[in-house]
């Protein structure tokens, strides 16, 4: 599942099957894509920010895991505490006026930091499997943590995207999504269209609504003389 962002209110929904497909959907994408630590992202061409809220989220997780023992989940919440302070950081930083002189002075700062905390997990007596797994997971993406600092205007986390797929996440909650190419196509342009009118005309949706769907029927009438059959309704814009 994809949400591209062209203009303010306007958020192409793109829904695919197969792992292959963020490589064909970004493979001319100039800018920095920002994502959660899904192995697929890694090697795609092009620069990329790890979303902090992934991280911090797992590091949080740990520490309030009830199956710990006691000095196990105090370490957890001191490694915790210690990522959302370096977070809090490098989102103050990422906020910042751009100088990119002074944000490579500050990006080797958050290269010691980061490790420190990772030695601090690989080199204490107490072994939390899972924290082991963060480990690996910040020195895997290390670079890409800090990729907001060096880009200007890339922010560290991807939670607006998240924020706009949430309708689309609920949705196939709870109808456990689509079965085929074809549903993923009409679920998308459904998705783009409602979705981007919504957040345009907040005021006068179902007016606006309306008049795309009158629009929609006068243009099905044009085309359709020219011997193209078109569905206008549950799919709004199937074309068969």
């Amino acid at each position: 599942m994809f949400a591209l962002k062209f203009l303010p209110y306007i958020k192409p929904f793109l829904i695919f099957f197969g792992k292959g497909n963020a490589e064909n959907l970004l493979k001319d994408y100039k800018g920095v894509r920002i994502s959660d630590c899904y192995s697929v992202y890694k090697n795609l061409q092009g620069k990329h920010q790890v979303c902090w809220a992934h991280i911090i989220r797992k590091a949080r997780d740990i520490a309030n895991s009830e199956i710990l023992e006691k000095n196990k989940k105090e370490f957890a919440k001191e490694i915790y505490l210690k990522l959302q302070t370096l977070y809090k950081e490098v989102k103050n930083v990422a906020a910042s006026d751009f100088n990119e002189q002074e944000r490579l002075k500050i990006l080797q700062g958050f290269y010691e930091k980061i490790e420190v905390i990772i030695q601090e997990i690989k080199t204490n007596k107490i072994l939390i499997k899972k924290l082991i797994n963060l480990v690996n997971l910040m020195k895997g993406y290390k670079k890409e943590l800090f990729t907001c600092i060096t880009c200007k205007g890339v922010a560290p986390t991807n939670n607006k995207a998240e924020q706009k797929l949430r309708h689309l996440v609920l949705k196939r909650k709870n109808s456990f999504g689509t079965k085929s190419e074809k549903g993923n196509k009409i679920l998308s342009i459904n998705l783009s269209v409602i979705l981007s009118t919504w957040w345009q005309n907040r005021n006068n949706f179902f007016q606006k609504f309306n008049e795309l769907l009158t629009q929609g029927c006068a243009e099905k009438d044009k085309i359709e003389a020219e011997g193209v059959k078109i569905l206008i309704g549950p799919s709004l814009v199937s074309v068969r």
